[in-house]
């Protein structure tokens, strides 16, 4: 038994020794039922207001050497969608390079703001509207006017840049099928973690500006975060190979004497 122990160590060495490069939130954000700029059926809590079509189930993000790449799978579509005579569209990403809720740095997924804004383009000094920005002189609607953060509190949903000093642009939004959802977007902010600024962040977003559906997760490199599963980044699936072979060789060996 001490033999087959010692054979294997250097393939439990080498697994231990993979940095964790992947986070995974699966929703469970709830949102509240707003009208107007009141409070709605008694500032009730939900996973999802509405339809289907504003439903968001995961965010995913995966570090590779200096690229972040965060994936949001949901079914929301980039033309938006219309309720009543208002046209509803896709929400920005409010991100927070201190892990926290203070969403300094936004990232406009279409472009708005009379081209202010532009699609791909990231933003620092970030202002926000709000859903109830948006919403509080609508009647008939019921909307998502508040959202509880992971302590229970109350915060407004920053859903679109109102403000703020583009800092990079040009970053990619790939449309793909999702698995459960209409869509899987993937966003890859290409080099922007060579100071190591993104290996900790949070990220809030609305879905759309009526922020119906929510989600929020904190995420940090090299510890497994969310309450999906973490995997390891491409670089070091070369190190779990030569851990196989390492523990293979040595089982073989242990088997032959």
């Amino acid at each position: 038994m001490k033999t087959t122990l010692y054979r294997m160590l250097p393939l439990a060495g080498c697994l231990a020794a993979v940095p964790l490069a992947f986070g995974q939130i699966v929703d469970d954000t709830l949102v509240q039922e707003w009208n107007k700029s009141n409070i709605y059926n008694g500032g009730k809590l939900v996973d999802r207001i509405g339809d289907s079509i504003f439903e968001t189930t995961a965010m995913d993000v995966v570090w590779v050497g200096n690229d972040v790449k965060i994936s949001l799978h949901t079914n929301f579509p980039f033309s938006g969608t219309t309720v009543g005579n208002m046209n509803v569209t896709m929400a920005d990403l409010a991100i927070d390079l201190e892990s926290g809720f203070n969403f300094k740095h936004g990232f406009a997924m279409t472009t708005h703001g009379s081209g202010s804004f532009v699609q791909g383009s990231l933003y620092s000094d970030a202002e926000w509207l709000t859903s109830q920005d948006f919403f509080k002189d609508k009647n008939n609607l019921i909307y998502g006017g508040r959202w509880q953060d992971p302590n229970g509190d109350l915060r407004e949903a920053p859903v679109e840049l109102k403000g703020g000093t583009q800092i990079g642009s040009g970053f990619t939004v790939a449309q793909s099928s999702g698995t459960g959802t209409t869509y899987l977007y993937t966003i890859t902010f290409k080099d922007v973690n060579s100071s190591g600024d993104w290996d900790n962040f949070s990220v809030f977003w609305g879905t759309a500006i009526c922020s119906n559906d929510a989600i929020y997760g904190q995420f940090a490199r090299g510890i497994p975060t969310g309450n999906g599963h973490p995997v390891p980044e491409p670089s070091t699936y070369g190190l779990i190979a030569v851990g196989l072979l390492f523990g293979l060789a040595g089982f073989r060996r242990f088997r032959r004497a």
